[in-house]
């Protein structure tokens, strides 16, 4: 297969490639739960020796050297890609394997490939937990607050929760402080968090200690804030509480970018209309502007952000849908065009993918003409 054919085909049309890369993602994650991705005491998980057979028989039939062993199996997600010729699948974003090299643990893409398909699953617990804190909250001002609430501490610590800090409410704290958890021992290095000081996510290193001038600097969860972003060393985690983990993945990680589209439309003064259903949502509507549903993401692959767009789209009614995304991933020719392939006869021509300073633009644009075609017929 050519790069420019695997380029062609959408999550929706690779059948079993995409069916079986999804359910290998599914089993690293599980595996990770609650410990690095190096040694696992025999008997294995049923599902993951189920799914171990199940790759050895595509080696084989495919002409490729099989694992020898499930860590075998786990060795080889550190290294293979999307592209690797057991799958083909389109590469469209950033090249990345299942386990991250340095963490040590499923990597974004494992986590948004895991929850590609009808048996996905972080994705859809992130938006499990949210329709039952709605049903929770009652009116959707509150559930709003508590939503905020998680998006922006995806960890706290006792010094927070302290009467008088100022930093908390403490009616919304009763209702989220179920979905925070203590540090596991898989995201500590010798009983020390390092939280990534950017977005305070936790990070990782092949270092021995975090400050260890040797090895690579932690990454952290989001993969994005660079190995210059510091890391504070909390060398007490029992005082820390961490937010559930696919919270911090598909709510927490693009809260900085929909806090930044939200300022802008609000300087522009554009008021959009909260939307509680699945991840969050934004209508907005107004004269000129006409109808628009705006959604904001931080996803690594392309191909599996449309899916998701064209699975979640909105009634024809709602207008057209503008995917908000970092500025930096938008800017991606390659990234942009995976997108828009991965739409296939979903809403192709209703989405568009934007970054947070394209929001307002877009909606300017549609005023101007408006306004132009308005004058142009008023002169008829």
């Amino acid at each position: 297969m050519t790069s420019q054919e695997a380029r062609q085909r959408t999550p929706g049309a690779l059948g079993d490639d995409a069916e079986a890369y999804a359910a290998l993602a599914r089993t690293v994650v599980d595996l990770a739960a609650g410990t690095r991705l190096r040694a696992f005491a025999l008997p294995y998980p049923p599902a993951a020796q189920l799914l171990f057979d199940r790759i050895v028989l595509r080696c084989l039939g495919r002409g490729e050297t099989p694992p020898r062993s499930l860590p075998d199996l786990l060795m080889w997600c550190r290294d293979a890609t999307l592209g690797h010729r057991l799958f083909g699948l389109p590469q469209g974003g950033e090249e990345q394997a299942l386990v991250h090299p340095d963490r040590l643990l499923p990597s974004r893409t494992c986590l948004e490939w895991a929850s590609h398909g009808e048996d996905g699953t972080p994705e859809q617990q992130a938006v499990r937990i949210l329709a039952e804190l709605a049903d929770r909250c009652g009116p959707v001002d509150r559930y709003r607050q508590c939503r905020a609430f998680l998006a922006r501490h995806p960890s706290v610590s006792i010094q927070d929760r302290f009467p008088g800090s100022g930093r908390w409410n403490p009616t919304v704290w009763n209702q989220v402080k179920h979905l925070y958890h203590p540090v596991p021992e898989n995201l500590l290095r010798k009983g020390v968090l390092a939280l990534c000081a950017v977005c305070r996510m936790p990070a990782l290193s092949k270092n021995p200690l975090p400050e260890s001038p040797s090895g690579t600097a932690p990454v952290c969860e989001s993969e994005s804030c660079g190995p210059a972003a510091a890391a504070s060393l909390i060398r007490e985690p029992g005082r820390h509480l961490l937010l559930e983990g696919s919270l911090r993945v598909f709510l927490a990680l693009p809260h900085r970018t929909e806090r930044d589209v939200l300022a802008r439309l609000a300087r522009a003064g554009i008021t959009p209309t909260f939307l509680p259903s699945g991840l969050g949502a934004h209508r907005i509507e107004g004269e000129g502007t006409g109808r628009r549903l705006m959604k904001v993401y931080d996803r690594r692959q392309p191909a599996l952000l449309a899916s998701r767009v064209t699975e979640t789209s909105a009634a024809p009614d709602e207008g057209r849908v503008l995917v908000v995304v970092p500025r930096q991933t938008s800017q991606s020719p390659g990234y942009r065009a995976a997108f828009e392939a991965g739409l296939g006869t979903g809403p192709r021509g209703r989405a568009a993918l934007v970054p947070p300073e394209g929001v307002v633009r877009s909606l300017r644009d549609r005023r101007t003409s408006r306004k132009e075609e308005k004058e142009e017929n008023e002169d008829a």
